[in-house]
């Protein structure tokens, strides 16, 4: 028996499906996806030298798949099975302390054999946060059609594509979108594409971040994308305080490997921009959306060219 397996590439987004045997360790998978010879893993030569993790979790080598997801989930009921992959840190980059630590991912780390040990802390989340090339590309040639003569974007244009992706996804009966928030251990939620547009959601979005306007910078529409069909609480996250989350950041940062420093007035800006707490922390929503932009600007800055294209503050 076989499965398809979706393998997204963290920071950029990027994807590959493989179909692999129900039968095969994940250590062998590891090994077919070197095979495959994919351009992210460039330049690894063993499954040591990079973690595969579903749902906040590291996966350990030896276990099966056939054991590690449910029948309807191995017939890919719900469309492929999607297994995060990340590159272990090399050696010569400064250790970052730990940030936004989970129990339930620190007690998995402490489990897996050698081989899927890491040389980071792997207490970390970035959440559903995922931007790639390929959103780039997209967003580029919609603002260069759309766009008005000041640089934005008029919402009613934001909204029509919106509406179009949905029903797009809908047609390719896609799975929606997943969220597992280590810091709270919120069980997964998945957005289910065959219900109408969410319009209650979208009015929401733009109530906390963006406000009542007609035309949308660049950023602005990014946070109605990213965030209209996007399932993360809004309660205020245990570790969303300023310098937590910075840490988080800086830990992104370093894997985008922009060769740029990192740039802390788009974080300080970003970050005052979400919406915040009495103590001053923001949501796991927030910090999902927060790394979202961040990477957007850290990898094409030349989107958010204009100065129009930066939004401030919405939040209270």
């Amino acid at each position: 028996m076989t499965t398809i397996v979706r393998f997204l590439f963290f920071p950029r987004g990027n994807s590959v499906n493989l179909t692999v045997p129900t039968s095969h360790t994940f250590g062998q998978i590891k090994q077919d996806l070197i095979n495959e010879q994919v351009k992210e893993l460039e330049g690894i030569a063993n499954g040591n030298q990079f973690k595969l993790i579903y749902s906040g979790r590291v996966i350990d080598d030896d276990d099966q798949i056939s054991t590690k997801f449910t029948p309807d989930q191995l017939n890919n009921g719900d469309g492929p099975i999607t297994i995060h992959v990340m590159k272990n840190r090399t050696p010569s980059k400064p250790t970052i302390p730990a940030t936004l630590p989970s129990p339930t991912i620190a007690e998995e780390s402490n489990n897996v054999n050698s081989s899927s040990a890491v040389e980071e802390p792997v207490d970390i989340h970035y959440h559903g946060m995922f931007w790639g090339d390929d959103d780039a590309e997209l967003f580029e040639k919609l603002f260069a059609k759309e766009k008005g003569h000041d640089g934005l974007i008029g919402m009613e244009k934001a909204l029509k594509f919106l509406q179009t992706y949905w029903m797009w996804m809908s047609r390719r009966n896609l799975q929606g979108s997943i969220s597992h928030c280590g810091l709270s251990n919120t069980p997964l939620i998945r957005i289910d594409r065959t219900k109408p547009f969410p319009t209650e959601q979208v009015v929401d979005i733009r109530r906390k971040y963006i406000g009542d306007v007609d035309r949308i910078t660049t950023e602005q529409f990014l946070k109605l994308f990213f965030l209209f069909d996007h399932p993360s609480s809004d309660h205020s996250c245990a570790d969303g305080d300023k310098d937590r989350v910075k840490e988080a950041v800086i830990r992104l940062h370093e894997s985008l490997e922009t060769g740029i420093d990192f740039q802390e007035q788009t974080f300080d800006r970003l970050f005052s921009g979400m919406i915040h707490d009495r103590d001053g922390r923001i949501s796991c929503q927030g910090l999902d959306l927060l790394l979202y932009l961040y990477a957007a600007h850290a990898t094409h800055p030349s989107l958010f060219s204009n100065p129009h294209n930066l939004t401030s503050s919405t939040s209270s």
